[in-house]
């Protein structure tokens, strides 16, 4: 039987992504963690470290453990792509973006605690890192499948932005569509943005 390689050296993205989880689970046990680290759109500018720490809260343990399978999932496919080198500006770009929609987007979002714009950044990174690789980088049929993914996920993003702020979706999870968004067009941006350097 075949043990996980959680060696730090060959799977650095899957670790870190472990780390995280388990400060977002140690913050699950404050007292009121989404009033006193997350984003809220009435903090202004003098609370903008909350754009960090929002990405550590979570509403349950439900939301907990959706959001920190899929930073598990994204951090071990970038570190059998060999991408996990690139993890760290990615996600840089995405919090960029999803900072600026937050503050100036046009859709009210009175608040935000979670992983899922940051997540949904990283997903549309890492499929357009994977069309845009070209031939011999990566096969074309992976290339292909990273297309679809890319498309469907922008979808996903663009129809569910007539959900309104804190629906429950069908995860049991309140959403922050338009989140999802900004942190898409964040990693969509840097994906693009490293092709033209």
């Amino acid at each position: 039987m075949r043990c996980v390689d959680l060696n730090v050296k060959r799977h650095p993205a899957t670790v870190a992504a472990l780390l995280a989880g388990i400060v977002a689970a140690a913050i699950l046990g404050l007292d009121s963690p989404v009033a006193s680290l997350g984003w809220r759109a009435d903090a202004g500018f003098e609370s903008v470290w909350r754009l960090l720490t929002a990405h550590f809260v979570h509403l349950g343990a439900q939301h907990f453990a959706v959001n920190f399978l899929a930073a598990l999932l994204i951090g071990w496919v970038c570190d059998q792509l060999h991408l996990a080198g690139q993890l760290a500006s990615a996600t840089l770009a995405c919090l960029i973006g999803l900072g600026i929609g937050l503050e100036f987007g046009p859709w009210d979002i009175a608040w935000y605690v979670g992983l899922s714009g940051l997540l949904h950044g990283l997903f549309a990174w890492l499929c357009l890192e994977l069309v845009l690789a070209g031939e011999p980088a990566r096969p074309a049929g992976l290339r292909v499948l990273a297309a679809a993914l890319f498309i469907g996920g922008l979808v996903k993003v663009a129809a569910s932005l007539d959900t309104p702020v804190g629906a429950i979706g069908w995860l049991g999870i309140a959403q922050a569509s338009p989140a999802h968004l900004y942190g898409f067009l964040g990693g969509t941006f840097w994906a693009g943005l490293r092709r033209l350097r």
